[in-house]
């Protein structure tokens, strides 16, 4: 079935901030004479790695099980600059002990469509762009949902979304998301195949022993409706290719980590969504890619 894609514009500032001063969140909302008004979207940080995006409207309310267990209070960030005119804003990252040398920030414009960028400086380096949603096409309503387009840096390795065929690195596919039996797949070819995990790896490929890797970041949208993720098999000009997460029903719940990582990625998910005890190594050999995986992750 075709995707009808609406985008969202038309957003004014949704309260009082003023710049310099430490805030738990920042909001938008569209305008009256928008095509879709009434729509709420708030940026804050649960923790001081992860920041979350909250995206509802009339028709698109927050998903009804998140998924997320972790006990927060926002953790407070700084705005570092607001442009009201030029519908721009700088927001630092909360301080924290995993970033070590790097300060990152993130970037937000909303002049028609919101554009969301996160920044990365290591020490003197110049900053480098992590990662950023797709000018002019970031967030759309589907009929009943919502899609979301980002760059994508191809170079990167691609990792998660549950159990997912071969091979590991998931960079130029796309998959479905949604529960199913699949016994009997195709370990190259199958999909979906049993988890519905909508939780995809963004890691920089080692260049070098000598020169420091920017951060790892990763994306999640802890919602239980039928979606899908496209990870740079499509191509569109003017953007080239970019990833793409169509959510079927709802608005839009999404959390990012960035951390030094692979490892501090995972740790942190797990902070989030819980930590189950390991199944016994009986069941290694039954369920032996699903169960593997796993284990690898929560050992690492």
């Amino acid at each position: 079935m075709p995707v009808v894609e609406r985008d969202l514009q038309g957003w004014d500032i949704s309260g009082s901030y003023k710049p310099g001063s430490s805030i738990t969140s920042f909001s938008l909302v569209s305008s009256s004479e928008a095509v879709f008004p009434d729509f709420t979207y708030t940026l804050s940080f649960p923790l001081p790695s992860v920041y979350r995006v909250l995206l509802t409207g009339p028709y698109r309310p927050r998903p009804p099980h998140d998924n997320i267990i972790l006990k927060y209070t926002p953790s407070s960030f700084k705005l570092v600059s607001l442009d009201e005119a030029k519908a721009t804003a700088v927001f630092a990252f909360p301080e924290s002990k995993s970033s070590g040398n790097k300060s990152r920030e993130i970037h937000l414009t909303w002049k028609e469509s919101i554009t969301l960028t996160v920044w990365e400086k290591n020490g003197s380096e110049e900053p480098i762009r992590l990662l950023g949603d797709l000018p002019s096409r970031s967030y759309a309503l589907t009929e009943n949902g919502i899609i979301r387009h980002w760059w994508i840096e191809r170079e990167n390795l691609h990792l998660g979304l549950g159990e997912k065929g071969a091979p590991i690195d998931l960079t130029g596919r796309s998959f479905s998301m949604h529960g199913t039996d699949a016994a009997g797949y195709d370990a190259y070819e199958g999909d979906p195949l049993y988890k519905h995990t909508p939780f995809l790896i963004s890691s920089p490929k080692p260049e070098s022993q000598e020169k420091a890797l920017p951060s790892t970041y990763a994306i999640y949208h802890p919602t239980n409706s039928v979606g899908s993720w496209d990870i740079g098999r499509a191509h569109d000009d003017p953007w080239g290719y970019f990833k793409t997460f169509i959510q079927d029903w709802g608005g839009l719940e999404e959390w990012v980590i960035v951390e030094d990582g692979v490892k501090e990625v995972v740790k942190t998910f797990a902070d989030l969504v819980g930590k189950p005890r390991l199944v016994g190594r009986d069941w290694l050999g039954y369920l032996g890619m699903s169960t593997l995986r796993f284990v690898t992750y929560r050992h690492s």
